[in-house]
C-alpha cells in the first residue's frame, strides 16, 4: 500500500536505480509518514494536507511543483530523478525517527542523515555525490524560515539553498505549504489517499 500511494512519482522516475532507490526510500519510511497530517498544529499547510494522509499529500503535491522546476529550469532527465527523490524524502522523518506526534525541529537533518545512509546500504542504486546532492537539498529545504526569529528560538538555523537544485526542492516546498492553495490536481490514475 505504502508504494501504490506514490505510483505516479515513482513512475516519473526514468532512471531504473533510482526509481529502485526512491521505492528503499519509502519501503523504509516510519509507518507514520503515510497516515500523519503535513502541519502537527493545523496552523500551516493547504486544508487537504492539514487531514490524516496529508503528509502524503503534501509530499506529492511537493512533487509536482519539483518537477515542474525541473523542466522550467531545463533539468537533464536525471537531475529531474534526483530532485523527484528529494521531493519525496525532504519529510519523510518530519516527526523524528518514531513518531512524536508533533514535527520536530531536526527533521531536515534527520532526513538528510537518512539518505546518506540508504545510499551507504545500496550503494550500486545512486552514487555518494548525487546522494549528497540530494541530501544537501534536504537539508537546506526551509530556506530562509529555518532563520526566521519567530521559528529559531534555542534552535539551531539550517544552512540555505545554494544551488538551483537546492533551489527547486526548497520553492516547491513553500508553494506546497502555502494556506492559500485551495486544491491540488491529483492525476486520474491516482489511488487515493
Amino acid at each position: 500500500m505504502r508504494l501504490q500511494l506514490f505510483v505516479n512519482e515513482l513512475n516519473d522516475i526514468k532512471d531504473a536505480k533510482l526509481q529502485i532507490f526512491a521505492v528503499k526510500l519509502l519501503t523504509n519510511a516510519p509507518d507514520y509518514f503515510f497516515t500523519v497530517p503535513a502541519s502537527s498544529s493545523g496552523k500551516n499547510h493547504p486544508y487537504f494536507a492539514r487531514e490524516n494522509n496529508g503528509l502524503v499529500k503534501h509530499t506529492r503535491c511537493v512533487v509536482f511543483f519539483a518537477e515542474c522546476n525541473a523542466e522550467s529550469f531545463n533539468f537533464d532527465s536525471y537531475t529531474k530523478d534526483m530532485l523527484i527523490i528529494a521531493a519525496i524524502a525532504h519529510d519523510i522523518k518530519k516527526q523524528g525517527n518514531n513518531s512524536s506526534k508533533q514535527t520536530v525541529w531536526e527533521h531536515p537533518e534527520l532526513a538528510h542523515d537518512y539518505i546518506l545512509e540508504m545510499q551507504n546500504k545500496y550503494p550500486d542504486l545512486i552514487s555518494v555525490e548525487n546522494a549528497t546532492i540530494i541530501a544537501n537539498a534536504i537539508l537546506s529545504h526551509m530556506g530562509k524560515w529555518s532563520h526566521h526569529p519567530e521559528f529559531t528560538i534555542g534552535k539551531k538555523p539550517y544552512p540555505m539553498p545554494v544551488t538551483l537544485f537546492d533551489y527547486a526542492l526548497q520553492s516547491a516546498d513553500y508553494i506546497a505549504s502555502r494556506k492559500e492553495l485551495t486544491g491540488f490536481a491529483f492525476r486520474s490514475t491516482d489511488v487515493p489517499a
